[in-house]
């Protein structure tokens, strides 16, 4: 009984998963993510069927028994060789998000995750990327908070540090003369700076 209840809750992920797929590959585009998720859903409830060589279930699902099912599923839900970096890649996102929202913390830690799921990392890049739009976009308002200032030299001292010498020197002559305009108006910027920084003033 308990081997029939094994593979029938292991066949409906499956049938869930490959329906989900074909839907993402051909649906309309406004479902496309719903779709994924109800792929990665599946992907997650059948990870409770695969165990660890030390009997606990393949949350991580990194025994070869579940990747082959994995695998089975892509090749019944027909997706082709080409698209499956991008269709995995997407899965993974989803499947991240998913045992997190269905762990403890205690858990995750043990199974070596981190405890941020792929959209808390996506949400904090986007922020990230908004600083430093913020600090670098036009027509910005001016820098007067010190801890914005400071974030923002940081973020220009660093900038600058990646670009290599002999990558500069590389270019042409019609590059290197606009590189040199903005360097020249930069450093005008910068002593101009600098110099206020080093005063003894208060």
């Amino acid at each position: 009984m308990a081997y029939c209840h094994y593979m029938t809750s292991l066949n409906d992920a499956q049938i869930v998963a490959i329906n989900s797929l074909r839907a993402y590959r051909s649906g309309p585009e406004g479902e496309r993510t719903s779709n994924l998720r109800a792929v990665a859903t599946a992907f997650v409830d059948a990870r409770e069927h695969f165990f660890t060589p030390q009997g606990e279930p393949d949350w991580l699902g990194r025994t070869h028994a579940y990747r082959t099912w994995v695998r089975e599923t892509m090749r019944l839900a027909s997706v082709q060789a080409e698209e499956l970096p991008t269709v995995q890649a997407a899965i993974r996102y989803h499947v991240g998000n998913i045992v997190r929202e269905r762990m403890d913390a205690d858990t995750i830690e043990g199974l070596g995750l981190r405890s941020s799921s792929p959209k808390q990392r996506s949400v904090e890049k986007r922020g990230r990327h908004s600083e430093v739009l913020n600090f670098f976009g036009n027509g910005g308002a001016e820098i007067t908070d010190a801890n914005d200032m400071q974030v923002a030299v940081g973020m220009m001292e660093a900038a600058v540090a990646r670009i290599p010498l002999e990558a500069v020197a590389g270019q042409d002559a019609a590059t290197r003369k606009k590189i040199r305009e903005s360097l020249e108006s930069l450093q005008d910027r910068l002593h101009d700076l600098h110099a206020v920084a080093s005063s003894r003033r208060k």
